[in-house]
């Protein structure tokens, strides 16, 4: 989110947002050289010109279409079969590790195909709808769409997931850009 005041009037300025979607590492390059004020992302290091709040912690889920064949099988045997179809990840980015080389895959003993690669959580959803793919996604994505279930909801501990708010450590947030904290966070509780 990147704020500008522009003087409209002598009892103050009017403040102007310009709101995007980036990818977390961008949103953090962004940050890191002061082109925005502040960002939202998930689990991701940043360098020591950013300053990170955890907001929301969360956990990724195995996600599959309402009706899946995965479904039919025992809820403890579900990993196993994971390897039968084909996968959906996250579109690669530099210095971010993808979601179909996770760690609970490998001990699952899980080698994925991904032969779906997706830019957008709505993205995501049109395509576990519409096919036998599965995608380790946040469970608030599941949670919101309708079509969509988790075949395997591990521990946290097994798939932990954060969501941080990022700013320039030496821009720290004002008034409004710490409402805007806040409602993120109190949405994201309901999304939890």
């Amino acid at each position: 989110v990147q704020i500008a005041k522009e003087p409209i009037s002598t009892k103050g300025p009017r403040l102007t947002a310009e709101i995007f979607s980036l990818r977390t590492a961008e949103v953090v390059r962004a940050i890191a050289l002061r082109e925005i004020d502040l960002g939202f992302g998930y689990n991701l290091a940043a360098p020591s010109s950013v300053t990170m709040v955890t907001i929301a912690r969360m956990r990724l889920v195995v996600a599959v279409r309402k009706g899946h064949p995965l479904l039919g099988k025992k809820a403890a045997m579900r990993p196993k079969h994971l390897a039968e179809y084909p996968s959906a990840a996250p579109k690669a980015f530099t210095g971010v590790e993808n979601c179909e080389s996770h760690p609970v895959l490998e001990r699952w003993g899980v080698k994925p195909h991904t032969p779906l690669i997706f830019d957008d959580y709505a993205v995501a959803e049109a395509l576990l709808e519409t096919t036998d793919a599965w995608a380790l996604i946040p469970e608030w994505v599941v949670k919101r769409a309708p079509g969509l279930t988790a075949a395997i909801s591990p521990p946290a501990t097994l798939t932990p997931l954060s969501v941080s708010a990022m700013w320039p450590k030496a821009h720290p947030p004002g008034r409004v850009l710490e409402g805007l904290i806040e409602q993120v966070k109190r949405r994201l509780a309901k999304d939890v």
